[in-house]
């Protein structure tokens, strides 16, 4: 439980989830952080040197200014937490410098970026018929991008180690106790 304590203060939305205290101090999600989402930092700051950045988004968007009513309602939300208000309302400035720094990266050949060729889901999507289209499209993309992602990281499309879809499946089973149907995923 306390693992999933954890997990969950991490993952805290405000305005839309009632913060977790862990250990005397509260948690937000971690897209309010440095780099806003897109911790590529930590790994810089660890010593590596190269990436591989899998979007949620499509290439070249970036987050828009907040509007005068986002801006009303953070300063609602965090009325008495001025750090968290200012992470709320600096957030589209941090993870549009992120991307930025993506781009440097990628143009300097320490980063392969990987973009959906299409993003049909946003976060607040519950819909079991759209996530599962989006999945399938996901999969089928992260099929498709493999070869790309082993010459990057091996230096060949055929480096790097290889196994069926069946061994995946089986892997995610044996780690987080789902049951796996064909290529999809059941969580149980």
């Amino acid at each position: 439980m306390d693992m999933m304590d954890r997990v969950r203060a991490s993952s805290t939305l405000p305005g839309a989830m009632k913060p977790l205290p862990v250990d005397g101090s509260v948690y937000y999600d971690g897209g309010l952080g440095t780099g806003a989402g897109i911790p590529i930092h930590l790994a810089e700051d660890d010593g590596f040197e190269k990436f591989v950045f899998v979007a949620t988004r499509p290439r070249g968007y970036r987050k828009p200014e907040p509007s005068r009513y986002d801006v009303t309602l953070f300063q609602r939300i965090a009325r008495d937490y001025p750090y968290l208000r200012n992470a709320m309302l600096t957030r589209w400035k941090r993870y549009n410098v992120a991307l930025d720094h993506i781009d440097e990266l990628e143009r300097a050949g320490r980063c392969l970026a990987i973009y959906p060729d299409e993003m049909p889901v946003e976060n607040g999507t519950v819909n079991k018929h759209r996530l599962l289209a989006s999945y399938t499209m996901g999969h089928e993309q992260g099929e498709r991008d493999l070869p790309l992602v082993r010459e990057f990281v091996f230096g060949s499309a055929e480096g790097g180690p290889h196994r069926t879809s069946g061994e995946i499946s089986r892997l995610v089973s044996e780690a987080d106790g789902s049951e796996s149907k064909g290529n999809y995923i059941t969580i149980g």
